[in-house]
């Protein structure tokens, strides 16, 4: 059986895929950002995954409607989110390797 895909359709798709994935991988830094400034760590690392994975698992499940080429497409935005969040970070590296956390 195939499926009509449209173009359009697989663009938005991308489109929202990357900006969820933008959510995901913001909300990481964000909680990196902050993991040492509280006293219980766990609690802020539990509920910042528990929020982060279900928001962008719904998104990802809203996106496919059932059929796996939107699905790809959001996937393939998400992961060209992550490369994108890498970007970032890593510009603001400093010399020995690693990521400046900066408020």
């Amino acid at each position: 059986m195939m499926v009509d895909v449209h173009p359009a359709s697989l663009l938005l798709s991308l489109v929202v895929g990357f900006v969820a994935g933008l959510a995901y991988f913001g909300g990481l830094w964000w909680t990196a950002k902050r993991v040492t400034k509280v006293k219980a760590a766990l609690p802020l690392l539990a509920g910042s995954f528990i929020f982060r994975i279900a928001l962008l698992l719904a998104v990802l499940y809203l996106v496919a409607r059932g059929e796996p080429a939107p699905l790809v497409a959001s996937l393939v935005g998400v992961w060209l989110a992550r490369k994108a969040s890498i970007a970032y970070v890593e510009r603001g590296s400093n010399s020995n390797g690693r990521a400046e956390i900066r408020d």
